[in-house]
């Protein structure tokens, strides 16, 4: 894999910063195209590969396309649904800040380059079920609330919106937890508007950077959150004396650090001599936008007496959790537990009874996972924990 790692780094490298590439000819373009998909980059990757007019398979080379397509369908009506979604929250008078891809796409050379599932707003406490009331009378249903990692509500509305509201960037024992906490203290009042604030862009910067430490705390961080950083770096957008502050206030000096020197290696060619960098690099490509489920139990087990006996509570947990779904999730497969949620052990039933005719495929991904992650080599990856917890 490490071809197809070197071959999207320079696809990247051309896209965001202009290098021509030397790239090899005998790279499996199958391969690259699922590497990509798995960061949520593939759809600029189709941008150096169109450019480059590299000589790609036919059906390989539509998927990249459909990709890119999709991506610019999805931007455009994420874009739409945001100010939707603003002038909802004006009109009730909820202060709220859009975050994460909603404002760093802005950063790239075309907004559709950088992909984002979520549409992530952060409402002040007070105003959280306020702006739930807003978010449900729009269509939005209700999924359940997050405690991990910050509370928020999550909400879904058709394929394509799914909704974040945030009361807090993070949760309250994060490491950058109090700076975070501070978070409306740095943003301000958008030109023209009365209650849509933007963080200041150092604020920002910090932001994303502790959203890549909870992603690596969890098991893995996409390349398109490093990409964010990159561009935020070449385009000298940020303060770096204000910076270098704010990353001590939340405790990320050092991650920020190894972030930066991977990005330097990446995009600028550095030599970096550092097994713990080394180490973070090639869990970064391994682990795509979330994470592999080697790394995801890996590093959720630090701290764990007996790992073996973590590692098969985790697998149960999964297993329970998929053929026996909670309510809030049942009940979007089954709108009747709206009003009759006793009905719920009796729709598990029926739900496991039509599994082996319509989910078959899904059974099959969670069994290949628990036989590759049994049959795989746990690393030790207690230097990037220490970095990033």
């Amino acid at each position: 894999m490490e071809k197809i790692y070197d071959y999207t780094i320079k696809l990247l490298r051309y896209v965001l910063k202009g290098d021509v590439p030397d790239l090899p000819n005998d790279v499996d373009f199958e391969k690259l195209y699922e590497f990509g998909r798995s960061h949520g980059v593939e759809n600029m990757l189709y941008v150096g590969l169109k450019d480059l007019k590299i000589d790609v398979p036919k059906d390989v080379f539509q998927k990249f396309y459909y990709s890119y397509l999709m991506s610019i369908k999805i931007d455009t009506l994420q874009t739409m649904e945001l100010e939707k979604i603003g002038k909802a929250f004006e009109d009730a008078g909820i202060d709220y800040i859009p975050l994460k891809g909603s404002v760093v796409k802005y950063f790239y050379p075309m907004t559709n380059y950088r992909k984002s599932g979520d549409i992530d707003v952060l409402v002040r406490g007070e105003n959280l079920e306020s702006a739930r009331a807003v978010a449900e009378n729009m269509g939005y249903k209700f999924n359940y609330i997050y405690e991990n990692h910050g509370v928020h509500y999550e909400f879904t509305k058709n394929t394509f919106f799914h909704l974040e509201l945030h009361r807090k960037l993070v949760s309250d024992d994060d490491r950058s937890g109090v700076f975070l906490s501070k978070a409306w203290d740095y943003a301000k009042l958008k030109s023209g508007t009365s209650h849509t604030y933007e963080f200041d862009i150092n604020f920002l910067y910090v932001h994303l950077i502790a959203h890549i430490a909870k992603h690596l705390c969890s098991g893995g961080a996409g390349l398109r959150l490093f990409c964010d950083i990159w561009i935020m770096q070449y385009k000298n957008m940020i303060d770096r004396n204000k910076v270098r502050m704010y990353l001590e206030e939340a405790n990320l000096s050092e991650i920020e650090g190894y972030i930066i020197k991977l990005l330097d290696k990446w995009f600028l060619d550095k030599k970096v001599n550092d097994k713990v960098l080394n180490k973070l690099e090639l869990f970064v490509l391994k682990g795509g936008s979330f994470g592999t489920v080697s790394q995801k139990i890996n590093m959720a087990s630090f701290g764990q007496t007996d790992r073996e006996q973590f590692e098969n509570k985790y697998w149960k947990k999964k297993f329970l959790s998929y053929f026996f779904e909670p309510l809030p999730y049942m009940k979007q497969k089954y709108p009747i537990l709206v009003s009759h949620s006793w009905l719920l052990p009796i729709m598990w039933i029926y739900r496991l009874v039509k599994i082996p005719f319509t989910e078959m495929h899904m059974v099959s991904k969670h069994l290949k996972e628990y036989s590759m992650s049994k049959n795989s080599d746990m690393d030790d990856l207690s230097e990037i924990y220490r970095i990033v917890k």
